[in-house]
């Protein structure tokens, strides 16, 4: 395996052509002017705005051609296959079904529309490569050659293209290349050293036929000069899942506990703070690029050299997995839930308004109802707690019920439009309040410790607060019953379906605000055998208040540093969590015992 430095030379040759995500020439275009290829007429500033949301499946590939915006994604296993949609602009958005060709079914993880070309292509599991015909619809089915699940595919044109993947726990193999042409594929045999790798490549890109890259796991990047290829790895050895470029503007993201940002011909890191793990990169002709991942985390950067930004775009508490900026400068951008269930497929756009978008609900598909996107059923009983259960919702009308020797609390969820209300409607003549702890009866720090009922004292200075006052627990994914977790408790090691392994754990607290969240500092990790090796970091997570006095966070991943459940299952796990909303901090440290969930 070659150094870096061996090919560094090769990939600053990147920045000769000035080929865009198509392969084509652009210029420069300012997201809030009309694109030369049509755009309808515009008003106001730029702006985000939800195109798609509900559907069965994620979404995690999405490209633009012409007037089309393609998105694929996840096969939700009703018998519809994999989410291909197209829509048009001036029109609406429609449902592509790949069955005939395609009766098995599977996820696909990545869309392409090379420059000039008459179909679009996509990839995914099982070495699923499919084409639409632009014109007509017609879709093919192209063998691969190889049973890898490929998670990217690009060509410089429809002449030649590279299709890249590999296999994720619990499957085992090599990293894989693929090429493809007009005479079929061919599985491309690995530089040396690679061949006996285990593990998978991500993405793959390239300004010009004859200087390819391509970026996987451990930080591993091969290159293509038009003869042969090469690889190397990256300083650190982080997961990059995703690459992209413009002349001297290429960009890796990804990482596993934490995001990961690399620039430039020298991948150099860049310093971006606590965000959660990234999964896709689009780079603009001037240099300004976007970065989109899990939680909903966006970034931008205004040019080569910039520093990167967290941007708020207000949309969805989802997580993102791939970006795309079109011809008129709109940001497209796509996910669901991708911890582990792939569905809640989203799709947003972020730009001027336009009078020529493509409009209304997916032809051939019904969006899922709220009640099942927000997961949870209709009415949410928790028997024998002095607590409120949660699923991830804007607005909540709870309906409080006495029960005799019982405090029960029902939570019915219900979306208002364009209104935040919370309604307390009394069933019963005497209604039972909810009990949170009293944290101002806490007088004395002396005995500080870990367990239940511990007095802690804030790091920060801050007030002192009571251990069992947050409690560590987790969200049932048919249910939205949040169940508390007490030490020796089991716990699940979760694989991720793009590799990777994770646990998934709630936190709730007693909080004190008139508002639907409350912005806390999150920091939560994970130790085996004295070594934190999972951990989750947020510097602002908007926690829900489901009811006074209480709040409750949707379901976060605590990401494992290494990419197997192997060197964890059958331990025992310290989770510390620590919360710091507005006022005080609080502090909770559980023991459970990790299993492997396969």
């Amino acid at each position: 395996m070659a150094r870096l430095s061996q090919i560094w030379p090769v990939l600053v040759l990147l920045g000769c052509g000035a080929a865009g995500d198509d392969g084509a020439t652009r210029e420069a275009v300012d997201s809030g002017a009309d694109g030369a290829d049509g755009a309808g007429e515009v008003a106001g500033e730029a702006r985000w705005e939800v195109a798609l949301e509900g559907l069965v499946g994620a979404l995690l590939g999405v490209t633009t051609v012409g007037d089309e915006v393609w998105a694929v994604g996840a096969d939700a296993g009703d018998g519809t296959g994999a989410m291909i949609v197209r829509g048009r602009m001036g029109g609406g958005w429609e449902r592509i079904d790949a069955r005939a060709v395609d009766p098995a079914g599977g996820h696909l993880w990545w869309v392409f529309a090379p420059d000039g070309g008459a179909r679009v292509w996509m990839v995914g599991e099982g070495g699923r490569v499919l084409t639409v015909a632009r014109e007509g619809g017609e879709v093919a089915r192209v063998e691969s050659g190889t049973d890898a699940t490929l998670y990217g595919v690009w060509g410089a044109s429809e002449e030649v293209l590279w299709a890249v993947g590999g296999y994720v726990a619990p499957r085992r193999g090599p990293p894989t290349i693929v090429r493809l042409t007009a005479a079929g594929s061919e599985v491309v045999a690995l530089p040396e050293g690679l061949a006996t790798e285990e593990g998978t490549f991500f993405k793959v890109w390239g300004e010009r036929e004859d200087s390819v890259l391509v970026v996987g796991e451990r930080g591993l990047v091969a290159h293509w000069d038009g003869l042969s290829w090469t690889s190397a790895r990256v300083t650190g050895e982080p997961r990059l899942v995703t690459v992209h470029g413009y002349g001297h503007g290429l960009v890796a993201v990804g990482g596993t506990s934490q995001g990961v940002i690399i620039e430039g011909a020298g991948f150099e890191a860049v310093e971006i703070g606590a965000v959660a793990p990234l999964n896709g990169v689009f780079v603009e002709p001037d240099g300004a690029a976007w970065a989109v991942g899990m939680l909903g985390s966006v970034m931008r950067r205004d040019g080569v050299g910039g520093a990167w930004q967290l941007v708020a775009s207000g949309v969805a508490r989802g997580d993102w997995h791939a970006v795309h900026v079109d011809a008129r400068g709109d940001v497209w951008v796509v996910g669901g839930d991708l911890l582990s269930r792939l569905d809640r497929g989203t799709l947003t756009r972020f730009g001027p308004v336009r009078d020529d978008l493509p409009r209304g609900e997916v032809e051939g598909l019904e969006p899922l109802a709220e009640e099942e996107v927000e997961a949870g059923p209709e009415v949410v009983e928790v028997v024998e707690q002095d607590v409120i259960e949660v699923v991830e919702q804007d607005v909540l009308e709870v309906v409080e019920q006495d029960v005799v020797e019982q405090d029960v609390v029902e939570v019915v969820e219900q979306e208002v439009v364009d209104e935040d209300v919370v309604e307390a409607v009394d069933i019963v003549e005497e209604v039972e309040e909810v009990v949170v702890p009293d944290v101002s009866e806490v007088t004395d720090a002396s005995d500080a410790s870990e367990g239940d009922g511990d007095v802690q004292t804030a790091d920060d200075g801050g007030d002192v607060v009571v251990a069992a006052d947050l409690e560590i627990g987790e969200i049932d994914y048919a249910t939205g019953i949040f169940t508390a977790l007490a030490d020796g408790d089991p716990l699940g090691i979760v694989h991720g379906p793009q590799g990777g392994v994770h646990l998934e754990v709630a936190l709730r607290f007693s909080c004190e605000s008139d508002a639907l969240e409350v912005a806390a500092a999150l920091e939560i990790y994970v130790e085996v055998d004295g070594v934190v090796c999972a951990r989750y970091l947020a510097p602002q997570y908007p926690v829900p208040v489901i009811a006074a006095g209480v709040c409750q966070s949707y379901v976060v991943p605590l990401i494992f540093d290494e990419l197997d459940a192997a060197p964890y299952a059958g331990q025992v796990g310290k989770i510390e969590a620590v919360v710091r909303p507005p006022g005080g901090t609080l502090r909770r440290v559980l023991k459970v015992s990790l299993f492997d969930t396969l």
